[in-house]
């Protein structure tokens, strides 16, 4: 089953997001940054976080949104002494953060985010617990691929936000994720560095049907 997270199922979800993005920006200034990054985004109408359940369970998650860095700033700049807060004790914590940190400050704190492009959202994060993965017994015994049911919700539930194009941008060195894109007709338009890491950047037409090669 996949639905939407509730605000109260946001530690769930931290956990979860730890679990199986621990090398993303956010989990890389810790678990107290990940919370906040949750409860500022998920009251935005123009963020979207759903998550995939079993057995009562978040096995699997995704967010998005058509207009990520509007989302993105107005998080930001509601609670920007809280996030501040947050980051100078995570670096206190772990002084080797600062250098993640020198590298965003300057994105967060532009006069301009970068601008929206018309009929196009944007996957901001995604991932399935290890056991739940298709190498799995879980999947063995269900034939549940949960990372192709939750892509197949992102596709549909951007065409119903008449969304004509999306994009994510996973990890370059992530060669399972680029796999999975390939089968499932996305198309690799180049490499972009955001935050201080190399991404690849995927986008599919969601005029065209999809169908695995």
């Amino acid at each position: 089953m996949i639905r939407t997270i509730t605000r109260e199922e946001i530690p769930i979800l931290v956990d979860l997001h730890l679990k199986v993005l621990p090398d993303s920006i956010q989990a890389k200034f810790g678990r107290r940054f990940v919370r906040l990054f949750y409860e500022s985004l998920l009251p935005d109408p123009e963020f979207f976080c759903d998550g995939f359940f079993w057995d009562n369970q978040m096995i699997g998650f995704v967010s998005y949104s058509p207009r990520p860095w509007k989302v993105l700033h107005r998080a930001l700049f509601k609670k920007i002494f809280v996030f501040t807060g947050i980051l100078f004790l995570s670096v206190i914590g772990k002084p080797k953060r600062l250098a993640t940190l020198a590298k965003i400050v300057p994105i967060f704190f532009r006069l301009r985010p970068e601008p929206a492009k018309k009929d196009e959202a944007e996957g901001i994060n995604w991932g399935v617990l290890p056991e739940y993965r298709r190498s799995s017994q879980f999947y063995k015994e269900t034939g549940i691929h949960v990372a192709s049911e939750i892509f197949k919700h992102f596709v549909e539930a951007n065409r119903k936000l008449n969304v004509k194009r999306i994009k994510i941008m996973p990890l370059s060195d992530d060669p399972a994720t680029v796999g999975f894109l390939h089968k499932h007709n996305w198309k690799f338009e180049g490499k972009i560095n955001r935050w201080g890491t190399l991404l690849d950047v995927y986008a599919k037409d969601l005029c065209q049907q999809d169908t695995p090669n």
